[in-house]
């Protein structure tokens, strides 16, 4: 049974998982975004990620390292997401998945201390969310959720600055297999290790690879708990690994094919326990549901 992130666990349950065709499975055709990512996308003030093959555990970011992450606040909850446009954050579907009000969300930019302002943050409102059709609190699948943060008076919602900046979306489906030499970064305020009560103080920040479907599926890593639309990255070993609190928030890796601009691969969605062996962290594979995004940031 898949375990969150961050926020509840899923209910259990005695039926059988969502059919892999649902009329919300992914798409399986590549999709151009033309459109709907900003040109100046999946920049930074740190150019290129640490040549480091791996981390042990997290290291706390430098400012302006990932100007793209978002801060949501809600009462005594907490979860993390990404600016995918200035008026627009993905983060995931189990977060919201009690529907509170969009008037008692607050979103924040360019934060580096939990829960704390400073002087390159933005503090907005969100005008209205969606959770994807298909999102399933029994296993996790489709767990993807869309913000449009409110408006201020002069219509803009975020103003980019050196500390907030849209991530780049995929270009369409990943690939099958992804090198494992690719360049990726997990980010976020969540527990530092498994079963802490309070969030880290500082962003964190942890480079893990991309792991094989097929790896990730095998009986004594996460079984058949793996559906269409997931991913996993991490270390199979154990040691390095998203943990409570850091829900919603950004898997982002290096688009060599373009300029090394930074793409959002996926969302942090769930896992079991916090860098245990054989349990590396589950994401939702953003670029399966490209077309879901565009549609409604277009409508």
């Amino acid at each position: 049974m898949p375990q969150p992130s961050a926020l509840q666990k899923p209910q259990p349950t005695t039926q059988s998982p969502p059919h892999s065709r649902t009329p919300g499975t992914p798409s399986k055709q590549p999709t151009r975004l033309s459109r709907t990512s900003p040109p100046s996308c999946g920049q930074r003030l740190r150019k290129s990620l640490s040549p480091l093959s791996r981390v042990v555990g997290g290291l706390v970011a430098l400012p302006g390292a990932h100007p793209y992450i978002a801060a949501l606040y809600w009462g005594d909850s907490f979860c993390a997401g990404s600016l995918i446009a200035p008026c627009w954050v993905l983060t995931a579907a189990h977060c919201l998945q009690n529907r509170p009000a969009p008037e008692d969300l607050t979103v924040v930019l360019g934060q580096e201390l939990h829960n704390q302002t400073c002087k390159q943050c933005q503090t907005l409102g969100v005008r209205s969310y969606r959770l994807h059709e298909a999102f399933s609190s029994n296993t996790y699948q489709h767990d993807l959720a869309l913000l449009r943060l409110q408006e201020s008076a002069d219509g803009s919602c975020a103003r980019l600055s050196p500390y907030v900046q849209p991530v780049c979306l995929p270009s369409g489906t990943a690939q099958t297999s992804e090198p494992e030499d690719m360049l990726c970064q997990v980010a976020g305020w969540g527990h530092q290790y498994e079963g802490a009560e309070d969030y880290s103080t500082f962003l964190q920040e942890a480079q893990v690879p991309f792991i094989s479907l097929e790896h990730c599926s095998a009986s004594e890593v996460h079984g058949d708990a793996i559906l269409p639309g997931m991913l996993c990255a991490g270390f199979l070993e154990g040691g390095t690994d998203a943990c409570q609190g850091d829900s919603g928030g950004p898997l982002v890796c290096e688009d060599q094919a373009a300029e090394n601009r930074l793409t959002l691969r996926g969302v942090i969605s769930w896992g079991s326990g916090c860098g245990d062996r054989n349990k590396p962290g589950v994401y939702t594979d953003v670029a399966s549901y490209v077309t879901w995004i565009q549609e409604h940031i277009a409508s």
